[in-house]
């Protein structure tokens, strides 16, 4: 009897183990002692029981109450319980969700020059000011200590501000919406809401910084980083706000419709694929023979969805049709490589490939093309490169 109720003991301590052993291996092995040290003792103890103390095993085992090992279970340890909460706040992969990831925005000058631009700066929620700088990019000389002595290798007297006065980095980042380093003493609330409106524009990613009014303005605000008090940093941001309201008002403009007829080999083309740039960077794409666009200048690509495709410049100043001619059939005829003498190495049918010199470089190689069959004859396609890659010895770039 004293083996069955020593087997049932065990048996219930396996269970916490391998409940405890999914925590990270930190807690796990510490876990893991303890629980030996009190397997030990059970063996200790089963071994001095004697035949009377059998009975009482016997009587405990069948009056106790399942339910008080699950009320064990959910209070003991306390280290573990809080490191249960913490794994149930993360994705079944490990990774941080999306309500995990937040961000407020970092800025750094000296006396003299901007050392990072305004940026949203993520971290995971649950870590501190210091522990999303040391887990971002940009390195912090001295963060460890907690005084910060050089930032992304310049060196300087640097003051931390906050959005709310503060200065503290072992506070939670979650308290905080910008963070600035600086130079001396004319840090305000008006420098805060500045950095906040330049870090929400390099968080755009359009073409906003490009666009006149608001380069021009982004250019004073970053000057005014190193130097402006509360009334210049205002100034300065009511400026960029004016300029972006401009960019934003182009942006809204009445879109003229156009009509691309994309033609190959003479036919129609039924899928036609089409990417407009404007002056600004902004990137306006269509897979339909259709796209929509603001009056102004615009890059243009037009392709089959494949290699065949055409490029060009375009003005738009009202609604209209483009018509385009795509490339077809074969435009490269014979392929060759040649060595320094002018030899061509042999060519590998099977694998696709030609069987170049080991002592060959980059220099003694040549490529040699010849007009495919059915290039235009009419004088208006003229091949200006071709691009041959070189893997060096063993593989090697």
């Amino acid at each position: 009897m004293v083996k069955t109720r020593f087997n049932s003991i065990l048996s219930i301590l396996l269970t916490v183990l391998l409940v405890f052993s999914s925590i990270t291996p930190v807690y796990a092995q510490n876990t893991n002692i303890e629980l030996m040290d009190v397997l030990e003792e059970v063996m200790d103890t089963s071994e001095e029981l004697s035949p009377e103390d059998e009975t009482g095993l016997i009587e405990e085992e069948a009056t106790t109450d399942p339910g008080d090992l699950e009320e064990d279970l959910d209070s003991e340890p306390p280290l573990l319980q809080s490191q249960f909460a913490e794994v149930e706040s993360f994705s079944e992969d490990g990774d941080p969700t999306e309500e995990e990831i937040k961000s407020f925005y970092l800025s750094a000058v000296d006396k003299k020059e901007v050392i990072i631009e305004p940026v949203k700066l993520e971290y995971v929620v649950g870590q501190t000011v210091k522990e999303a700088l040391a887990a971002s990019k940009y390195s912090f000389g001295g963060l460890e200590a907690g005084f910060i002595q050089s930032i992304e290798g310049k060196s300087g007297g640097f003051s931390i501000y906050m959005d709310d006065a503060g200065w503290d980095i072992n506070r939670p980042a979650t308290e905080v919406e910008v963070m600035a380093f600086y130079e001396g003493d004319f840090y305000s609330s008006g420098m805060i809401s500045l950095i906040k409106a330049m870090g929400g524009l390099n968080e755009r990613g359009d073409g906003a910084k490009n666009f006149p009014a608001v380069k021009t303005a982004y250019e004073a605000a970053l000057k005014g980083l190193t130097k402006a008090g509360n009334d210049e940093a205002l100034e300065l941001l009511s400026k960029l706000n004016t300029a972006l309201d401009s960019y934003d008002e182009y942006l809204s403009t009445g879109r003229l419709s156009l009509e691309i007829k994309a033609y190959q080999a003479g036919s129609p083309l039924d899928a036609v694929y089409s990417n407009f740039t404007d002056i600004y960077g902004n990137v306006t794409s269509s897979d339909t023979s259709n796209i929509s666009l603001i009056p102004g200048s615009y890059k243009f690509v037009i392709s089959d969805g494949g290699q065949n495709r055409t490029e060009g410049d375009l003005e738009v100043t009202e609604a209209g049709e483009l018509s385009v001619n795509l490339p077809s059939g074969d435009w490269f005829g014979q392929i060759k490589l040649l060595d320094e003498s002018q030899k061509p190495y042999d060519y590998d049918d099977e694998n696709g490939s030609f069987l170049v010199d080991d002592t060959a470089t980059s220099s003694s190689v040549r490529i040699y093309a010849e007009a495919g069959a059915d290039v235009p004859k009419n004088g208006s396609t003229v091949a200006a490169s071709i691009y041959a890659d070189y893997i060096g010895k063993n593989g090697t770039n």
